[in-house]
């Protein structure tokens, strides 16, 4: 489970250690020291890691950067990843309500935000290009495949919000390595994304056509074109 904290919590000292207080009740250890955590469970083991987007300039005084590691200037008992692309991550969350069953018997309702799509989309792209050569693992071909669903699964207005994103963000630096991504490795059927999309829908079972593949590199296109002025 990827973790995103908000910076109001990044830079408190006390919000970071209640969380990992939190995480030592529920029986988590770290993978890595002050960064990863896992915790064995009946169905197997469940991994966490935290991760956040970027600082404001007016908040760097309040927390150490060692990217890629990040944490409160007045305590080290918990860190998370610092992840640029998440730009605009605050902006129009989507809210799942699950409900379930506790270990100890009891009910449970909780709120779970998840990021917009213009914000997931930039992350998923960066994720494939940062996999891309990796040949050995099929990563590269899971990102391909959850960018084919983020677009396929956009409403219009999500449509919409992700371009109007990709417009008034054109200039930062997430989305113009997102472009260029969008650019190279999703530029037509023979393109490495295409590629590792293709063997990715193949090894799924998923019946989904050239022609359907060919109308998300389209639209992926549309989304990512410059801005006319």
């Amino acid at each position: 489970m990827d973790l995103f904290l908000p910076t109001e919590i990044i830079v408190s000292a006390q919000e970071m250690g209640a969380i990992r207080t939190a995480l030592e009740r529920l029986g988590y250890t770290p993978v890595v020291r002050h960064f990863q955590f896992e915790k064995q469970t009946s169905l197997g083991p469940v991994k966490i890691d935290l991760l956040t987007g970027g600082v404001p300039t007016g908040q760097l005084d309040k927390v150490k950067i060692n990217p890629p590691r990040i944490r409160p200037a007045g305590g080290d008992g918990l860190h998370a990843y610092l992840t640029q692309e998440a730009i605009a991550i605050e902006l129009e969350p989507v809210l799942h309500r699950l409900r379930g069953r506790r270990s100890d018997g009891t009910d449970s309702e909780l709120d779970v935000w998840i990021p917009n799509s213009f914000t997931y989309l930039v992350m998923k792209l960066h994720a494939f290009r940062d996999r891309m050569d990796d040949k050995q693992k099929g990563y590269a071909a899971h990102h391909a495949l959850d960018c084919l669903r983020i677009v396929a699964m956009l409403t219009k207005h999500e449509h919409d919000f992700v371009r109007a994103q990709v417009v008034r963000n054109g200039s930062a630096p997430a989305v113009r390595s997102a472009r260029e991504v969008v650019d190279t490795a999703f530029a037509d059927s023979h393109a490495p994304g295409v590629i590792r999309l293709k063997s990715a829908l193949r090894d799924s079972g998923a019946a989904t056509s050239d022609a359907a593949v060919d109308e998300f590199v389209a639209v992926l296109h549309e989304l990512f074109a410059r801005a006319s002025h």
